[in-house]
């Protein structure tokens, strides 16, 4: 990413190489204004100053997922390496500079004949965060990428999970550690990863608090911090089990199995087989759990405000479509008039 810095009275435009190196180089431009008109021709424009680079399709995805590899979920890694794979074969060994709309156009269109609308953009993310990756160290001369459309998915009705029904669940849970996941799912509102990824040293039993923060391999959904407090339920059963495991680090994940950090496909894949053994609504997900935290959030009265910020969410707008889930909020309305 590129930007402007002030040397004594002269602008220079300033960016990184894919080794993280900085560079300068003068705008010859004392005025702002001016500066930014020679900075937006350095972003769209293909890097004026900047050696245009050559590398193979083939070569960058090596490059780019050993870069990437130690910084984003293993999940994630995954799903680039899976996408990527697939693009490759499609579209052939092609310079990097010479991809274009088109080839991505045909590379979809070709994929739609197989898989669904949301998988669509799961790819078309993961190409542009990769294509403008290799756009930044300027192996792809322009910002074509910009162009992407993502498909419109209709919105999915989101089923919270009733009180009696979380003991079903809960109880036909016999691994231990899954039985735990699911209860502090249930209390917390905390989305898969960041269970997956919570660390003994996020978790305040003394003050009955639960921090879900950002981490240099590990990031919100929407980039923020948050604190949750708990109740005393889930307090003692955290401080129970930190007791029974002598846990010694704090950095270590909270939730294992066999000492290995638990991953988020394993607590879907687990959970939905309870779900289908019980007979629950197939439209009911681990992410119901959250649905239910918020929603018992709403339907006790909590201010939206509060709502959002206990739930993580990056806009109160996301919050707000959760009031409509809530007929117990709505029965409450009607009955004071």
């Amino acid at each position: 990413m590129a930007f402007l810095s002030n040397r004594d009275g002269i602008y220079y435009i300033c960016w990184e190489d894919d080794t993280r190196k900085r560079h300068f180089r003068s705008t010859r431009c004392k005025l702002k204004a001016q500066a930014l008109a020679v900075l937006r021709r350095f972003v769209n424009e293909g890097n004026e100053f900047q050696e245009r680079k050559k590398a193979y399709l083939n070569d960058y995805i090596q490059f780019f997922l050993k870069s990437v590899k130690h910084s984003i979920e293993y999940d994630t890694y995954r799903t680039y390496l899976s996408v990527l794979k697939s693009f490759h074969a499609f579209i052939g060994n092609k310079y990097m500079h010479q991809i274009n709309i088109e080839d991505v156009t045909r590379y979809i269109n070709e994929k739609e004949k197989t898989i669904k609308d949301t998988s669509i953009n799961i790819h078309l993310r993961h190409l542009k965060a990769f294509i403008h990756r290799a756009r930044e160290s300027n192996y792809v001369y322009s910002d074509w990428y910009k162009k992407f459309k993502f498909k419109k998915i209709p919105e999915k009705s989101r089923i919270p999970i009733t009180r009696e029904d979380i003991k079903i669940i809960i109880e036909a849970a016999t691994l231990p550690v899954m039985k735990e996941i699911i209860i502090y799912g249930y209390m917390t509102g905390s989305r898969r990863n960041e269970i997956t990824n919570q660390t003994w040293e996020n978790i305040d039993i003394k003050n009955m608090l639960v921090k879900i923060n950002n981490t240099d391999s590990f990031h919100t959904k929407s980039k923020k911090n948050r604190t949750v407090p708990i109740n005393e339920a889930l307090t003692e059963m955290l401080r129970e089990k930190f007791y029974r495991e002598q846990v010694i680090n704090n950095k270590t994940y909270v939730f294992r199995y066999n000492e290995r950090k638990i991953s988020s496909d394993h607590v879907t894949k687990y959970f939905r087989r309870i779900l289908k053994k019980k007979g629950f609504d197939s439209k009911m997900t681990f992410h119901s759990l959250r649905h239910s935290f918020i929603s018992n959030l709403i339907n006790s009265g909590t201010d939206i405000n509060t709502v959002k910020e206990l739930a993580g969410h990056g806009s109160i707008t996301t919050t707000a479509q959760y009031i409509h889930t809530t007929n117990d909020l709505k029965r409450k309305a009607i009955a004071l008039l």
